[in-house]
């Protein structure tokens, strides 16, 4: 008998460790990237390089005017555009859904800041969703 209480620890480990291999691999199975249409992409490029373009990115659907679809793409190390003493906000661009890879144009969300607002280094766009199915659909960013 003393020798199958010698196996038990043994047994545990080899049981242990194969577990973890099963583990490992099933979590790897959960951690793949797929692409929607790999013959026609959709590729869109940020305009300052170092901005993390498309850190977070939002299918949304306009509602109000003409409706179609757009991309939401953050930004979140962009450059301030119109803020003075402020070098970098982030930012949240439009991108339309075409092939053209340089058409997104950047939403205004900052026009003008209160002097006791922190906003050189917020990361704006570093989280994009956005409400599809309320009408009318809202953006949110943070």
């Amino acid at each position: 008998t003393g020798g199958t209480f010698a196996c038990a620890p043994l047994r545990f480990k080899m049981t242990l460790k194969l577990l973890t291999v099963v583990a490992l691999y099933h979590g790897t199975l959960l951690c793949c990237g797929f692409n929607i249409d790999e013959r026609f992409p959709v590729i869109k490029e940020g305009f300052t390089k170092g901005s993390f373009f498309g850190f977070s990115v939002a299918l949304h659907q306009q509602t109000e005017g003409t409706r179609k679809y757009l991309l939401l793409a953050g930004a979140p190390k962009e450059k301030a555009s119109s803020l003075p003493n402020v070098n970098e906000t982030g930012a949240v661009y439009s991108c339309p859904i075409t092939t053209d890879s340089n058409d997104c144009t950047r939403m205004d969300l900052l026009t003008s800041t209160n002097p006791s607002e922190m906003v050189e280094g917020m990361w704006l766009g570093v989280t994009v969703a956005t409400q599809r199915d309320q009408q009318p659909g809202r953006v949110l960013v943070g």
